[in-house]
């Protein structure tokens, strides 16, 4: 009989196990960098709505506030940003107030095109800078002011209204 030295090379069990071990680490750091880019379009959202937001507030100060329509044109002449990070376009509406509480005043509406995962996050991020966040274009009508609220009015790929006071 003859004595093996020492074995060359490596088995077919070890190399299976070694491209099983690169496959889970590849699917784990794949799943890690699609939840980093969706975190952060996220973040991005929420500030783009807060500066859309700010730059109403801004281009309509001292002036008089439209009483009702779309200032989407607006907005754009003065080049704000109004595609979302997800490539949606947003629409900017002015409602003259006339209701009651925060909509006595004058208030607007950013309008988002969102899946229901990403309407629950950004609506309980937003909960303390709006006056309402709902799925109607009329900001008095089905308000949502809690987290539970919010996953039971959003819906997937429907439009959002996060509703702001004119300062």
């Amino acid at each position: 009989m003859q004595k093996f030295k020492e074995a060359l090379g490596r088995s077919m069990v070890e190399m299976i196990l070694y491209l099983g071990l690169v496959i889970v680490v590849t699917t784990a750091a794949i799943k890690l960098y699609t939840e980093s880019v969706e975190k952060t379009k996220l973040i991005n959202a929420q500030n783009q709505i807060r500066d859309i937001a700010k730059s109403v507030n801004m281009i309509y100060i001292g002036r008089d506030f439209p009483t009702n329509g779309d200032i989407t044109t607006k907005l754009s002449e003065k080049k704000i940003n109004l595609v979302d990070p997800w490539g949606q376009k947003i629409t900017v509406t002015a409602k003259n107030g006339g209701g009651s509480g925060s909509f006595v005043r004058p208030y607007f509406g950013i309008k988002m095109n969102l899946t229901k995962a990403n309407c629950v996050k950004l609506s309980s991020a937003l909960i303390d800078d709006t006056i309402g966040i709902n799925p109607k274009s009329n900001a008095t009508s089905s308000l949502s002011y809690g987290v539970d609220e919010f996953a039971k009015n959003c819906q997937d790929n429907h439009d959002v209204y996060f509703w702001f006071k004119k300062e």
